[in-house]
């Protein structure tokens, strides 16, 4: 019983004399289960840190602000912390950061399968999140492909209706008329893609300008009516008065006016294209005049020559000669 009773005595004196066990660990570099402050544990420490270094797996510098799995940080993030310790996300889960997800990328707020970071491609699209995809035809890749820009559905960034082209392939359309990336071919005539306050849409080329496209369109004395159509200038041959400028076809040509006065004609030598008095003795071409009358170069039809009259004036030589025009 004395050997017993000595040695507990003897432990006792011991713990004694080395003070409290807990606090002895904590002042000399950490507990088993954690770490008090002054140092840490070596084999895993408990959910949080805030010793000036951490456990072998774990390397931070404090990790007060997060929280660690029992045995230290998970793969993924090891040696450094990260906000996130949990298990990794997989594709197409929200994310805000590339250490949150398996493959670690993190694109568009979302898991994605690869790094994805070419323009005109996306990670969130309807029902391909965690997927690099195409962007659509038309709709815009923030911030590398927006404003003027937009995506064409083949990987590119092109200019968008009305912007400024060579060529079909940088714009969205795939069309380039007038030099703007436009909404249709525009291939008629007297239209255009470049009309100023309708730039990229098909629009009707301006009253009394031409239109080269297609080379020759309506050009040299032709222009464009305002409404789609290439009208002809005064004098050129027509058959209906909307095939001209002046919208008058008189005597097969067009013309300045109506020309619709007896003894006027559109179409005389020298003057085709005006409306003037048909010359003295000259039939009215329309005609207006009779077989027995001519013009008296004054606008009037009058008896011709050889054809009874009373006096001159009934005449369109305005010579009467014994009862008859001479």
């Amino acid at each position: 019983m004395r050997s017993a009773w000595a040695a507990a005595m003897a432990f006792g004196l011991v713990l004694a004399g080395c003070g409290d066990w807990r606090s002895g660990l904590g002042a000399s570099g950490g507990g088993l289960l954690g770490d008090g402050g002054g140092g840490d544990a070596t084999l895993f420490e408990t959910p949080g840190d805030d010793g000036p270094t951490d456990a072998a797996s774990d390397t931070d510098a404090d990790d007060a602000a997060t929280v660690d799995a029992v045995m230290g940080d998970a793969a993924s993030d090891a040696p450094a912390d990260a906000p996130y310790d949990g298990p990794p996300k997989t594709f197409g889960a929200p994310c805000a950061s590339s250490t949150e997800c398996q493959g670690g990328h993190c694109v568009d707020g979302v898991c994605c399968s690869t790094t994805c970071q070419t323009d005109c491609w996306r990670c969130d699209g309807a029902g391909t999140a965690g997927s690099c995809t195409l962007v659509a035809n038309g709709q815009p890749d923030p911030p590398s492909c927006a404003g003027t820009h937009v995506c064409n559905g083949a990987g590119s960034c092109v200019g968008g209706i009305g912007q400024p082209c060579t060529s079909g392939t940088q714009c969205t359309s795939y069309l380039c008329v007038d030099g703007a990336c436009c909404d249709s071919v525009c291939a008629g005539v007297c239209q255009a893609c470049n009309v100023a306050g309708s730039v990229g849409t098909c629009s009707p080329v301006p009253a009394g300008q031409h239109d080269d496209y297609p080379a020759g369109a309506c050009t040299g004395a032709n222009k464009c009516d305002g409404s789609g159509a290439c009208l002809h200038p005064n004098g050129t041959v027509c058959t209906a008065g909307d095939q001209c400028i002046s919208g008058h076809c008189v005597d097969g040509v067009c013309c300045d006016t109506a020309c619709g006065a007896v003894c006027y004609a559109c179409a005389l030598a020298g003057s085709v294209g005006s409306c003037k008095a048909i010359p003295q003795g000259q039939m009215d071409l329309s005609p207006t005049c009779s077989v027995t009358e001519a013009c008296n170069g004054a606008g009037a039809c009058l008896a011709a020559l050889g054809q009874s009259c009373v006096g001159s004036a009934d005449c369109a030589s305005n010579k009467c000669s014994g009862g008859l025009c001479s």
